[in-house]
């Protein structure tokens, strides 16, 4: 992957791109993507309580995280487990594969130790109720998947949490669902808005949430505050965000 990376660079001239990555893998650089700290800072400046979810999935076409086996990685996951609640990003291929998911959330739980009940679907995948009761069978309680991909809004109707209704059979699950209004991929790559015209957006349905008395989460990755494409001018987005909703 890191040749390709380069290989990549190479042949679109990224000579600035080919420079820092050199650095960061012999340890003169931090890495750009190494955002946890800024996330931390965020969430104990204005007193959040931030969800960590992790993509532990087998190497795939739309599966590309970190190896679990990778050392680093796991000292990560378990620092950030010791402050802040974490949870499963289930794979895009456990959609269909149901085992994979039991695998992914027990290679969660054998790194920090403890139980994983929260989940969020990787790429926003669901199958209703197939998806819900595939996490109800693996124990996992709160899901953080409700919310759309391609523009901003709540996609169940609310903005506070509800446990979903099975309507096959005729029974609600033991599965709380949390919607999200917001996702930093949807603003800036699907609906191509730039970083000063963000708060347009979001604003109104900071405002909508706290009419109601409701829940306002937001989406982000890491990635979205590493200032690297293409989050150009995306850094401090998130804590402008955070500001809006908490006061």
């Amino acid at each position: 992957r890191t040749a390709g990376a380069y290989f990549r660079s190479f042949s679109h001239f990224e000579w600035k791109e080919i420079g820092e990555r050199t650095s960061v893998l012999l340890g003169l650089k931090k890495d750009p993507y190494d955002t946890y700290e800024i996330i931390s800072g965020i969430s104990d400046r204005f007193q959040l309580e931030p969800i960590y979810f992790f993509l532990l999935g087998d190497y795939g076409e739309f599966d590309r995280n970190i190896s679990v086996s990778k050392k680093k990685f796991q000292s990560l996951i378990k620092a950030i487990a010791d402050y802040h609640a974490v949870g499963i990003h289930p794979s895009y291929s456990s959609m269909e594969q149901p085992n994979r998911l039991k695998l992914e959330q027990s290679r969660l739980m054998k790194v920090v130790k403890k139980d994983i009940t929260k989940s969020r679907q990787h790429f926003l995948k669901i199958n209703f109720p197939l998806t819900y009761r595939n996490l109800v069978d693996c124990d996992i309680t709160d899901d953080y998947t409700m919310g759309f991909a391609q523009e901003p809004g709540f996609r169940a109707g609310t903005c506070t949490a509800f446990y979903f209704y099975d309507l096959d059979n005729e029974q609600p699950l033991p599965l709380k669902v949390h919607p999200f209004a917001v996702m930093d991929a949807t603003l800036n790559l699907y609906m191509k808005i730039s970083p000063g015209e963000v708060m347009k957006y979001v604003e109104p349905l900071i405002r909508n949430v706290k009419a109601v008395d409701g829940t306002f989460i937001t989406l982000w990755h890491n990635e979205s505050l590493s200032g690297k494409k293409p989050w150009e001018g995306w850094e401090n987005i998130y804590e402008e965000i955070v500001r809006s909703a908490v006061h």
